[in-house]
């Protein structure tokens, strides 16, 4: 087995460096900001309730129109959950956009069926 000397181990790693920044791949310049993002789906959009049908241009339009304005919150249980606005984004991230939803809302007919009939004490 022969000795490397010091000369010889440092002109195999400074090669070694220098092919592994010249071969390295180039990376793909980043997109720029406030751009146009443009969806092509590979269907027609037929049915917009993904609870009738099983299609996957319905679920993948309902992720990308309703997961932006509504979060799903389950209980610990996973016997009920609640809906509400996405606040971090439009349009909900208005203050006067969530008074207006909940004004426009029957608050009696939202909580009854989470709470129950309100009774005094027997």
């Amino acid at each position: 087995m022969r000795s490397l000397s010091r000369r010889q181990f440092l002109a195999g790693a400074g090669a070694t460096a220098a092919a592994t920044v010249t071969l390295a791949p180039t990376r793909a310049p980043a997109q720029k900001s406030g751009g146009t993002l443009r969806f092509v789906a590979q269907a027609d959009l037929k049915i917009l309730d993904p609870v009738w049908t099983t299609a996957y241009i319905t679920r993948n339009h309902s992720y990308l129109v309703y997961d932006t304005l509504f979060t799903f919150l389950p209980d610990p249980l996973g016997t009920q959950g609640w809906l509400r606005p996405n606040h971090p984004h439009p349009p909900f991230n208005n203050k006067k956009a969530r008074q207006a939803l909940v004004a426009m809302m029957s608050q009696e007919m939202y909580w009854q069926p989470a709470i129950g009939e309100a009774e005094g004490p027997a």
